[in-house]
Parts: C-alpha cells; sequence; structure tokens
C-alpha cells in the first residue's frame, strides 16, 4: 500500500489504503483469469474483501462496456465469481457486514480478527473493540445476521473453506 504523498496524513494507508489493495488483489484475480483457469481454487480476501463488495457493479458494468479492455484474460463476467470467494468479516461495521453477507453469500464469510495489525479487532484495542464484535451486534433475529449465518460465520464457513472435517471438532470426539 502506498505510504507516502497524498496517503501520508490521517493514517490513509490503513484506513482506505487496505481496502483498495484488497479490492485489486480481487479483481486482478478475476480479470486475470485466474479464477476462470482455475475453478476449485478456494480463495480467501482479508478486510471484508476490500471495496470489492461495493464496486461489483461498476466493475461488471466496465466488463461489459469496455471488453476489449476488461476481458482480454477472463471469459466470465466478474459477477459470476462472487460467492465463489471468500472473505474475512473485518468491516467494523453491522451495516457493512450484511451487505458482505448478501453479497458474497453467508456460506463465503468466515470469522477473522486481523491479528495483529493494528486495525484488527483485538480486545483492548479500542473501547468496545473486541473479536467478533461486528457479528455479535446484530440481533440472533437478524433478517441477514440471525443465529444460524453467525454459526457459519464463525466455525462452518471455516471448516468449507480449509476443507476440514467438522465433527472431528465437535465436543465428545
Amino acid at each position: 500500500m502506498q505510504l507516502g504523498g497524498r496517503h501520508e496524513k490521517y493514517w490513509l494507508p490503513w484506513l482506505v489504503g487496505m481496502p483498495y489493495e484488497t479490492c485489486h488483489a480481487v479483481v486482478c484475480m478475476i480479470m486475470g483469469g485466474v479464477l476462470d483457469r482455475h475453478p476449485k481454487l478456494k480463495v480467501c480476501f482479508a478486510h471484508g474483501a476490500g471495496s470489492f463488495p461495493f464496486t461489483i457493479g461498476r466493475i461488471e458494468h466496465g466488463y461489459n462496456c469496455r471488453p476489449d479492455l476488461c476481458a482480454t484474460d477472463c471469459s466470465k463476467p466478474p459477477r459470476y465469481f462472487v460467492g465463489k470467494i471468500y472473505s474475512d468479516a473485518i468491516t467494523h461495521d453491522t451495516d457493512a457486514l450484511r451487505f458482505l453477507v448478501k453479497t458474497l453469500g453467508d456460506d463465503k464469510v468466515v470469522f477473522g480478527t486481523d491479528y495483529p495489525f493494528p486495525l484488527g479487532e483485538v480486545t483492548g484495542s479500542a473501547k468496545g473493540i473486541r473479536p467478533g464484535v461486528a457479528i455479535d451486534s446484530a440481533p440472533d433475529t437478524d433478517d441477514v445476521l440471525g443465529a444460524a449465518v453467525k454459526e457459519k460465520l464463525y466455525a462452518l464457513n471455516a471448516f468449507e473453506l480449509l476443507g476440514i472435517d467438522k465433527a472431528a471438532y465437535e465436543r465428545g470426539s
């Protein structure tokens, strides 16, 4: 991420640079054809997939209206890959997390802490911040982040992502 120049003040590399860099990585993997050529590849992006969930419409539009520039290495439109990539849940905002889950799918978001980095959800980093605070802030009856989805975010999706048999980790096993 760019550290100097116009990003020098206000801790901008951490606040806006990371979401950009993560989105950049997602789009390069899509447009570069990596996910197209390797359909079984499982990839998890940090920072709630960065700005990707919020710019997928723009990215898709660019792919469709300027295929000469965007569709050179990938035969499928960017939205085809939404729901095929994973992201951690580090959004630091329950509404943003809700949008992430609605965009990628409730089976493609996993618990994360961003430890040991300075914006991670680490107990004591700021008042009221602890691992999972954005997930827990939604009531269990939430239409997007209800109890069943929270269980997916906290554990079940990670088992799937990592190819681990959940039964090996159940109590009494």
